[in-house]
C-alpha cells in the first residue's frame, strides 16, 4: 500500500522564489521507492529534496513560474511529462539518472540541457516543441546517445531523435549513416529553409517536419522507403517536392495544409498513399505520377488509383471552374476535392458507385452536380460546407447518407431523395438555412437526430414519421 508522506524540510531562498515543504507531494512505491507526485509551490529556483529517486509523471507539468530545478543524486528515473508545457529554462541532469519519459520537457523553455552518461533510455518527443533550446549535448562517454552539433542522435538504431528548434541555422543536412528520422524531430522549427535527408536515411517519421513554416526545400535521398502521418503538415513555405522512385508509402495527411506547394512528384515504386495526404493544400496546381508506377496515375494533374479504380485528389489550386470524372472510375476518395473554391460544377459518371468521406467538403463555390444513377453511398460530410449549391437530387441507386452529409449549405434550397434510402443519419441538413422543398420518399424509415437542426426557414411537407419544431425531429414513437 502506498502512502502519502508530509515532508518537513528546511529549504532555502534562491533568487526569485521560495520553496516550502507542503509544496511537494511525495509517495512510497511498493518497492520502497520515493517518488515526487507533484510540486504545487510557485518558486522559480527548486531543489528536489534528496532521497527522492524519480519524478513522477507530470510532477512539474505546465508550472509556469519554474526557472530551475537541482536534481539530487538519488533520483534515476525522470517520468512522463514531467516538466511538460513549463517555464523551465534550465536543468542540470546528475549522473544517477537512467531514464528520462516519454514528452518529459515537451514545450518547455529550455534553452540546452546535457545528457549524462548515465541515460540509456529517452522516451518519445521528451525534447520536442522546445522553442527556446539552441543545443543538445550528450556526455562523449553515452553509450546510447550522442549529440552531433547539438542534434540529438540514438547510436544505437543510428536514429535522429530531436533537433533543437532555438537553432537560428537556415540549412541543416543529415549526416551519412543516420537510418531514420524520429517521430516530431523538427517539429515548430521556424528557421531552416532548407533541408537534405542522406541516402543512408530509410524512413521519416510521423510528424518530422510538423509546422516548420520556413522550410521551402527538402531533398530526400535514394534510400528513404516511407514518409510517415503528418510528416510535412502546414510546412506552409514548401513549393514543390519530389518523391524518389525508393518511396513506397506516404501516410495520412503527410503534405496536409503545405500552402505554398504547386507541384509533387510521386516516384515509381509508392504503392500506398493515405488519406489527406494532400488536403489543404491550396497552391496545388498539378500532381505527377511516374509513367511507371503501377498502382498509381496522374490525368490531367489528378490523381488515380489504378487498381481500386479510385480518384484520391484533386490539385484544388487548379483555376478549372468544371470537371468531369473521367468514366470507370469507381469511388471518390476521402476529401478527393475538399475545400476547392474554383470548381463551379462537377459531373460524376455513372460508373462511380461511392462518394467517400469529406469528398466535396467546403467546396465554396460548387452550384451543380449531377450525381450518376451507380452511386449507392455517400459520405459523411461529403457535401458539407458546400455553401453555392442551390439544389440537389439523390438518385435512386443511393441506399446510404452519411452523417453531416450536407451540412452547412446554406444556399440549398430544393432536395430530392430517391426511393432506395432506408435511414437517414445524424445532422444530414443542419444549417441548411435556405432549404425550402425536400421530398422523402416512403422508403425512409428512420430518421436520426437534428436532421433539418438551424434550417430556420424549413417548411415541413406532410410526411408520417416526422414533425418539426424549433429545428428539432421528432419521430411519432420516439424524441430524438
Amino acid at each position: 500500500m502506498t502512502k502519502r508522506l508530509a515532508l518537513v524540510l528546511a529549504l532555502f531562498l534562491f533568487a526569485t522564489g521560495l520553496v516550502f515543504s507542503q509544496d511537494f507531494i511525495l509517495e512510497e512505491d511498493a518497492a520502497g521507492n520515493m517518488v515526487l507526485v507533484e510540486y504545487r509551490g510557485q518558486g522559480s529556483h527548486v531543489v528536489i529534496p534528496d532521497g527522492v529517486t524519480s519524478i513522477g509523471e507530470g510532477a512539474f507539468y505546465q508550472c509556469d513560474s519554474l526557472k530551475s530545478v537541482a536534481i539530487p543524486e538519488s533520483v534515476t528515473s525522470i517520468g512522463d511529462l514531467a516538466f511538460y508545457g513549463s517555464s523551465l529554462e534550465s536543468i542540470t541532469i546528475p549522473d544517477s539518472v537512467t531514464s528520462i519519459g516519454d514528452l518529459a520537457f515537451y514545450g518547455s523553455s529550455l534553452e540546452n540541457i546535457t545528457i549524462p552518461e548515465s541515460v540509456t533510455s529517452i522516451g518519445d518527443q521528451a525534447f520536442i516543441v522546445c522553442s527556446s533550446l539552441e543545443e543538445i549535448r550528450v556526455a562523449v562517454s553515452n553509450p546510447a546517445f550522442a549529440a552531433i552539433q547539438g542534434v540529438l542522435f540514438d547510436t544505437t538504431t543510428k536514429a535522429l531523435l530531436a533537433y533543437p528548434i532555438g537553432k537560428s541555422d537556415r540549412a541543416y543536412s543529415l549526416p551519412p549513416g543516420i537510418l531514420s528520422i524520429g517521430s516530431y524531430a523538427f517539429a515548430g522549427c521556424e528557421s531552416l529553409e532548407r533541408i537534405t535527408i542522406s541516402d543512408s536515411v530509410t524512413s521519416i517519421g510521423e510528424g518530422v517536419f510538423i509546422e516548420c513554416h520556413s522550410l521551402k526545400s527538402v531533398t530526400i535521398g535514394d534510400s528513404v522507403t516511407s514518409i510517415g502521418e503528418g510528416a510535412f503538415y502546414r510546412c506552409s513555405s514548401l513549393e514543390s517536392i519530389t518523391i524518389p522512385d525508393s518511396v513506397t508509402s506516404i501516410g495520412d495527411y503527410a503534405f496536409d495544409e503545405c500552402d505554398a506547394l504547386k507541384s509533387i512528384t510521386i516516384g515509381a515504386r509508392v504503392n500506398s498513399i493515405g488519406a489527406g495526404a494532400l488536403l489543404g493544400c491550396s497552391s496545388l496546381e498539378n500532381i505527377r505520377v511516374a509513367v511507371s508506377n503501377p498502382t498509381f496515375a496522374a490525368i490531367q494533374g489528378v490523381l488515380f488509383d489504378k487498381t481500386a479504380k479510385a480518384l484520391l485528389a484533386y490539385p484544388i489550386g487548379k483555376s478549372d471552374k468544371a470537371y468531369s470524372i473521367p468514366q470507370g472510375i469507381l469511388s471518390i476518395g476521402t476529401y478527393a476535392f475538399s475545400q476547392c473554391s474554383s470548381l463551379v460544377s462537377i459531373t460524376i459518371p455513372d460508373s462511380v458507385t461511392s462518394i467517400g468521406k469529406g469528398a466535396f467538403y467546403h467546396c465554396s463555390s460548387l452550384e451543380s452536380i449531377a450525381i450518376g444513377e451507380s452511386v449507392t453511398s455517400i459520405g459523411n460530410h461529403a457535401f458539407a460546407g458546400c455553401t453555392s449549391l442551390e439544389n440537389i437530387t439523390i438518385p435512386n441507386s443511393v441506399t446510404s447518407l452519411g452523417e453531416w452529409a450536407f451540412f452547412d449549405c446554406g444556399s440549398l434550397e430544393r432536395v430530392t431523395i430517391g426511393d432506395s434510402v432506408t435511414s437517414i443519419e445524424n445532422h444530414v441538413f443542419a444549417w441548411c438555412y435556405s432549404l425550402e422543398s425536400i421530398i422523402i420518399p416512403d422508403s425512409v424509415t428512420s430518421i436520426e437526430m437534428g436532421l433539418f437542426i438551424g434550417a430556420i426557414h424549413w417548411r415541413p411537407s406532410p410526411y408520417p414519421i416526422v414533425s418539426l419544431q424549433l429545428g428539432i425531429i421528432f419521430s411519432m414513437d420516439a424524441t430524438h
